[in-house]
């Protein structure tokens, strides 16, 4: 029996019910090593969440973060608490984000272009597969929570 490639490859610590989605992930763009361990350190918090076509409407993001697995696994917390869990794909060429999960439909679950500051991603919508105008921060940090 041969190994599959590396791109269709999960890792054994991906639970059973999300190794498709985390598969889909790896496979929906080149993920330089870089980016991997990059995302793959720390937690990412949203930051300064915009959202231009309802304006005023709160967006529920506080206290809200992203750990991001080198797997591709994606961790969704608020302060202590682990929500749910689901995938993350990169897209280098055109700097692409995409978070996915299965069963829940929270705004940022969508693909996002960004603009990479170090320990700071701008993330925006308007993009083939997102139409909305939405647009946040991820503001990478060493714990759960923000003091």
């Amino acid at each position: 029996k041969q190994a599959a490639p590396a791109a269709e490859q999960v890792d054994e610590s991906v639970p059973e019910g999300l190794r498709a989605l985390v598969k889909k992930a790896k496979n929906m763009g080149h993920t330089p090593t870089s980016i991997r361990v990059n995302f793959a350190s720390g937690y990412w918090h949203l930051g300064a969440a915009v959202n231009t076509t309802e304006v005023g409407k709160n967006s529920g993001y506080e206290g809200i973060w992203f750990q991001m697995h080198d797997s591709h696994l994606l961790t969704v917390g608020k302060d202590n608490e682990t929500l749910y869990q689901g995938a993350w794909a990169w897209d280098e060429e055109p700097q692409m984000l995409t978070f996915l999960s299965p069963l829940n439909d929270d705004w940022w679950l969508n693909e996002w272009k960004t603009k990479n500051r170090g320990d700071l991603y701008v993330c925006m919508g308007n993009t083939p597969n997102n139409k909305k105008s939405t647009q946040f921060k991820l503001v990478r940090r060493q714990s759960k929570l923000v003091e």
